[in-house]
């Protein structure tokens, strides 16, 4: 009994503290705010910017892989701390670059700090999934929701940083970049995985497979593909919703802090969706899981075309926020789903691979800002989503037998 006991007082420190550096990680959710200062000190255009942002979700991914593959061979210590070095050394390097320099902010902005987030969120999940065989969704859900919401609450600070009298942008990103390394770090030093598996043999037969496959025995399987363009199909929609939602807002006749409510709001639900779409999975299973974000995300672009075409603020809200919540329902469900079909073994390879539908998502979303720019329509972008929700729903469909 005493030994259960301190189990259970050991993963919930773990998953505390592991909660609480994954919300530092929100920090790339901050780059609206953290742009504006740059722009206005070396003039750089709002397409150049957007390039780092995209940039930032591509070296995400690739720091998500590079995670995968070296779990295998390094402990979660070093990676957590390298994750930690990599964020920090990405800041220090954008505090110090001039208005020519703009190949160096892509460099250190969204390359290295990228990649340590990346590294850092596969590390942790990966760490503290073997100390909750028995809730896996929920564990998943709880870190993912720190990691959506520090972006809400990081945003504030920076902010209020921002606004200081003689502090300005280059002492924020030294700061950010204090903060982000130790917290991950300690993370490092601290977090440790159990010395042998948790549960009961029965518990984990029941919730994985006898044997794991491999990353490329996972790539031959049809199932995972179809579950991929799903997570594809329903991250471009989030990516894009997210994206523009200052500017689809903006269109309404509403002052400029209604607008940036609204905006919060899809933060809000962002983090929301991370949270509640792991409690769906370890209540009711995989498919169950892929149908509620399936039926959500069909749901997303209708109410935005309804709000387009009748001027509806509040149909625009639900839309958005429900885009918000898909979006960041899809990496919280995909670590139980990865975890229980394809086993603990290689969990950390497999998942960094299901990861990365957030590098064509992200280039959708500049696909849209495109079709924007060219003089399309809200309207032409919605329908467009709404095509990738039926998509998305139809697979999920196919997937009802097989996931």
């Amino acid at each position: 009994m005493g030994i259960a006991r301190s189990i259970r007082m050991i993963r919930r420190l773990y998953l505390a503290l592991g909660t609480l550096a994954m919300m530092f990680g929100g920090v790339m959710y901050t780059w609206s705010i953290l742009k504006n200062p740059l722009a206005e000190a070396f003039g750089w255009t709002p397409t150049q910017l957007a390039l780092n942002h995209t940039l930032t979700m591509v070296f995400v991914a690739a720091g998500n892989l590079l995670a995968g593959v070296l779990a295998r061979c390094l402990s979660c210590r070093w990676l957590m701390c390298g994750s930690g070095a990599l964020v920090f050394l990405g800041f220090l390097g954008t505090a110090t670059m001039s208005g020519t320099q703009i190949l160096w902010l892509y460099i250190c902005n969204a390359g290295l700090c990228g990649m340590g987030i990346g590294a850092f969120l596969v590390s942790v999940i990966n760490t503290m999934g073997k100390w909750y065989p028995d809730k896996r969704g929920t564990c998943t859900s709880v870190l993912q929701m720190g990691f959506g919401f520090g972006g809400l609450l990081l945003g504030v600070v920076i902010g209020y940083l921002l606004e200081l009298p003689g502090f300005g942008w280059r002492n924020t990103h030294l700061v950010l970049g204090i903060g982000v390394g130790i917290a991950m770090t300690a993370a490092g030093l601290i977090i440790r995985p159990p010395v042998r598996p948790l549960g009961t043999a029965q518990a984990r037969v029941a919730t994985g497979p006898l044997t794991s496959l491999k990353p490329g025995e996972m790539l031959r399987q049809r199932t995972f593909w179809l579950y991929y363009l799903f997570n594809l199909f329903v991250g471009t929609i989030g990516s894009v919703i997210i994206n523009f939602s200052t500017d689809f807002f903006g269109l309404f006749a509403i002052p400029a802090t209604l607008v940036v409510l609204m905006v919060g709001l899809v933060s809000v639900s962002n983090g929301l969706g991370r949270f509640c779409i792991g409690l769906v999975f370890d209540r009711w299973g995989s498919f169950s899981t892929v149908l509620v974000i399936a039926v959500l995300a069909v749901a997303s672009p209708l109410f935005l075309l309804l709000s387009l075409s009748q001027g509806w603020l509040a149909a625009g809200a639900v839309g958005a926020c429900l885009g918000g919540f898909t979006y960041g329902s899809i990496p919280s469900a995909a670590s139980p789903v990865i975890r229980t079909r394809y086993g603990e073994t290689y969990f950390a390879a497999n998942y960094s691979i299901c990861l990365t539908n957030s590098m064509p998502a992200s280039f959708m979303a500049t696909a849209a800002g495109a079709i924007l720019t060219a003089g399309g329509s809200f309207v032409t972008v919605f329908l467009l989503l709404l095509v990738f929700s039926l998509a998305a729903a139809a697979l999920g469909i196919t997937l009802r037998r097989c996931i």
